[in-house]
């Protein structure tokens, strides 16, 4: 038989799942946003790849070297795990209330951007959000399902 004090602890738990809740969608988005970022980042050396940074709070503006560096786009897939596993350390520490950044210093970035190399069109990182949001509902479904 079910009491009162049970129909009170089923709602504290909804209540903690809703409260948590835009909190994991905003970590959840932005780690789909970074993955976008990196796919659409044209690369050779991988060094504007590696410049993707997730961080808590304020922003980092770092020029940070590749993390595997190579010639032609060679380094790709090893630069994006880092990146990548990186990003699901910050987006894992996010509490309520915590802003999450994602910047990149690469000192040539808006050059790459207005489509200077031929791996990617003018406006790749605003392709990137867009393409992260259309992700944004199956998110949502997503936190809530899990909680």
């Amino acid at each position: 038989m079910r009491t009162l004090k049970d129909l009170s602890d089923r709602l504290n738990k909804l209540a903690d799942k809703v409260e948590a809740a835009p909190s994991k969608v905003a970590a959840s988005f932005s780690l789909v946003l970074i993955d976008e970022l990196v796919l659409r980042t044209p690369v050779d050396t991988s060094k504007a790849l590696s410049n993707w940074l997730m961080s808590l709070n304020d922003p980092i503006y770092i020029d940070m070297n590749a993390y595997y560096e190579g010639v032609f786009g060679s380094t790709f897939s090893s630069s994006r795990t880092e990146v990548l596993k990186h990003a699901h350390t910050i987006a894992g520490r996010k509490k309520a209330g915590q802003s999450l950044y994602i910047t990149n210093a690469a000192p040539y970035i808006m050059e790459l951007e207005r489509g200077t190399s031929t791996q990617a069109p003018t406006g790749f990182t605003k392709q990137s959000i867009f393409a992260a949001k259309s992700k944004l509902p199956g998110i949502i479904k997503k936190v809530l399902a899990d909680g």
